[in-house]
């Protein structure tokens, strides 16, 4: 044990309690730390008390400064004493294991620390300017963020909607419960319309008669659908239209429109 000195009264301090200890050794930190490090000095002759404070100058090169205060265990003639790190009121005292840059957290009201478990790697970033009130929105795949321009509707409320399962560019949200939870509809923006069943188009008709039909797969007696005049050679108009034969619409006329008619129209096939 190369314990170099040890020095346990200081001039003028003689009867003071607690007691400062100043101990200079060449052993490394978790040796200073093991029990019963001070026994060897027990059995010299010196006496230890709980309330000592030991500062120990420890280190192969004897450059390492700490102060501890010891653990005294008396069980008849025997003594056990280890050094315990001293750790000032208010500070900090880290329990567990904890791994290099993971974030630490609070794990009591007393301000405990240990290691979450989460690296500071898999924080979010954020670039550019951001505005008070604004929703952030990610900015590429690993997670940075940037201020997506978008407010509120209601700052005053607290909740926000969360997701529920993975999501694909550009589908359509949907809520996939009564407390806003948004789910991926699976259907893309872009098939929207064809989702839900709306058709739109237009067909030629060469006049000669003021009714004419045209073939709307789906279309029911339920299928809503307006029928207008784009182009004709006769002065007319659409005077109605109807689902008489299911996947076919009939549209009337109020006069014959003539060759070169183009009739647009816009059908809801299901019942809305």
């Amino acid at each position: 044990m190369p314990i170099l000195s040890v020095t346990t009264e200081f001039t003028g301090q003689v009867g003071v309690n607690p007691r400062l200890v100043r101990i200079l050794s060449n052993d490394v930190y978790s040796t200073v730390t093991a029990d019963n490090y001070l026994q060897p000095l027990l059995t010299e002759g010196y006496t230890f008390y709980p309330t000592d404070y030991f500062f120990i100058m420890y280190g192969t090169s004897v450059n390492t400064a700490a102060i501890f205060t010891a653990n005294i265990t008396r069980t008849g003639t025997s003594t056990d004493i280890t050094l315990v790190p001293y750790i000032p009121p208010g500070v900090p005292i880290v329990t567990g294991e904890t791994v290099v840059n993971d974030i630490a957290s609070f794990n009591n009201m007393t301000g405990g620390i240990t290691d979450s478990g989460i690296s500071k790697n898999a924080l979010a970033t954020y670039t550019g300017a951001t505005i008070v009130g604004d929703f952030p929105l990610f900015n590429n795949t690993t997670g940075q963020l940037i201020n997506s321009g978008i407010v509120p509707s209601a700052p005053s409320k607290p909740i926000v909607a969360s997701l529920n399962g993975a999501t694909v560019a550009n589908d359509v949200s949907v809520f996939s419960d009564i407390k806003g939870t948004i789910a991926d509809s699976g259907v893309a923006i872009s098939a929207l319309q064809l989702s839900a069943n709306i058709k739109a188009n237009s067909f030629a008709f060469g006049g000669g008669s003021t009714t004419t039909t045209f073939s709307l797969p789906g279309a029911t007696t339920n299928t809503l659908v307006s029928a207008w005049i784009i182009t004709a050679s006769n002065a007319s108009i659409v005077n109605s239209t109807k689902v008489l034969t299911p996947g076919t619409v009939t549209v009337s006329f109020t006069a014959d429109p003539g060759t070169g008619t183009t009739v647009g129209y816009i059908a809801f096939i299901a019942p809305q």
